[in-house]
């Protein structure tokens, strides 16, 4: 067996095995030869399994929230805990221990997936929300919706307390972080928003303070000539322009925030009516 389908993380389950026309001899040949290797009852994995997806299923479920959010596609920031979701009737699990790695498990409410073993998009980020900080759940949300895999209305049923806080336009984690962050402290931003003569630019604060966030770790995005340019045109009509590496955002915040907030308290992120602006350039 090989894994020829990465949404199955070279995880099988009876029904799947069933489905690709194995019979219960099949299998028997296949764990016998090592092409497959028995989790539990009822759960195989092939020699390019996900170790993850081996865990969570050994655990006694699928994997959930930051653990299977990547799976999908969406922005994830690091999480060194296992999230396992499990059926609702599930009291004794085979497993709760994953190696080293804590187990963070989540009990669903209907019935979880005995085919693909990560959950769906809406119980990702419903189980993020429920043990990782509301920024972190925000993150998720914000990268489901932006891909279009929930919808606003979909998510305001399930979370409405988190709902209130994202943006679909959101194009990355840090652009979250960094939004979530301001308008905790109350400040008015806006996502992705179009500035003649430019384009689209991360956040803006106010009217004239643009805020640009590195999405990746080990990835400057200001070197191109473009961005150059950028920043440049934005300067010349008179914006101020902070741009904030992966690291400002993710692990550095407080200083970040305490240049914007500076600006801010300054009223320099407004227009001043009557008087001639000049654009700055700011980078931490």
């Amino acid at each position: 067996m090989s894994a020829t389908d990465d949404s199955h993380l070279g995880i099988y389950s009876t029904q799947r095995l069933e489905s690709l026309r194995m019979t219960r001899h099949a299998v028997r040949v296949a764990v016998s030869e090592g092409r497959l290797t028995r989790i539990r009852p009822g759960w195989f994995h092939d020699a390019c399994a996900h170790p993850d997806a081996v865990d969570a299923v050994r655990v006694g479920g699928i994997l959930t929230a930051t653990s299977s959010s990547a799976h999908h596609g969406m922005w994830t920031l690091r999480d060194d805990r296992l999230h396992v979701l499990v059926p609702r009737n599930a009291s004794r699990l085979p497993d709760r221990s994953s190696g080293t790695r804590p187990v963070c498990v989540h009990w669903a409410k209907t019935s979880i997936s005995r085919s693909i073993p990560f959950a769906d998009p809406l119980q990702t980020v419903v189980d993020s929300a429920h043990c990782q900080p509301r920024t972190t759940a925000v993150i998720l949300a914000d990268s489901a919706l932006n891909k279009r895999l929930i919808t606003g209305e979909m998510l305001e049923a399930a979370i409405p307390r988190i709902a209130g806080w994202c943006d679909a336009g959101s194009q990355s984690g840090t652009e979250t972080i960094a939004r979530v962050g301001l308008r905790s402290r109350g400040i008015g931003v806006r996502s992705q928003v179009w500035i003649e003569g430019v384009g689209h630019v991360d956040l803006l604060v106010g009217e004239r303070l643009v805020v640009e966030c590195d999405s990746a770790e080990f990835h400057d995005r200001y070197r191109s000539a473009n961005d150059y340019q950028r920043t440049q045109e934005l300067i010349r009509r008179g914006y101020i322009v902070v741009r904030l590496t992966y690291r400002d955002v993710v692990h550095d915040w407080a200083r970040a925030e305490a240049l914007i907030l500076e600006i801010v308290r300054a009223g320099r992120h407004e227009w001043r009516a009557g008087r001639g602006v000049r654009g700055t350039a700011l980078a931490l």
